[in-house]
């Protein structure tokens, strides 16, 4: 997992609640209560869409 810390588990494990960085870590998909399309502004969306570098921003872009 990186360098993310398991504060909790649910379910068998099958669940986890982590803290960290989560651009830097091979995770298979990332909730996020962002704005769809990722264009919002700071905070977790920009985190996301500047990890994800150019070709990120133009498919946010295209989404809009």
């Amino acid at each position: 997992m990186g360098d993310l810390e398991i504060l909790q588990s649910f379910l068998q494990g099958r669940v986890r609640v982590l803290v960290g960085d989560i651009t830097t870590n091979g995770v298979d998909a990332i909730a996020s209560g962002a704005h769809s399309t990722l264009l919002g502004g700071g905070g977790v969306d920009a985190a996301l869409r500047d990890a994800g570098g150019p070709q990120t921003r133009a498919e946010c872009r295209e989404q809009a």
